[in-house]
């Protein structure tokens, strides 16, 4: 059962990665009428042993209901990354947060979409 999300209404992160680039795609929606600003902030990171490594932060803060990042990197072919994103939606002095992760994705591995 998905936990009921009192602010925010929609929000994704997606990573991308076509040859050497990667795209973080990174997104949250709140209430129209009630959201009185959101934020994204989105982390590419690199595998390193059992760590990962950020590589990569982009912020959008928006006094509005919705904010997003669609930003580029360029990355190496054999290494593997994944995306993670902070949303923050707030209504008032009220907020709700939420933190999510893509799957891997391994650059030059034919299972990268």
């Amino acid at each position: 059962i998905a936990p009921h999300m009192q602010y925010i209404v929609d929000a994704q992160c997606i990573l991308r990665i076509e040859g050497t680039t990667a795209t973080v795609d990174a997104w949250v929606n709140g209430h129209v009428l009630t959201a009185t600003k959101a934020k994204v902030i989105a982390e590419l990171q690199l595998k390193n042993g059992s760590s990962w490594i950020p590589v990569a932060i982009w912020t959008d803060t928006q006094d509005d209901f919705e904010a997003n990042v669609y930003e580029t990197k360029t990355v190496s072919k054999g290494c593997t990354y994944r995306a993670k994103a902070t949303v923050t939606v707030w209504e008032g002095s009220q907020s709700e947060t939420q933190t999510f992760f893509t799957e891997e994705r391994t650059v030059g591995s034919s299972s990268s979409p």
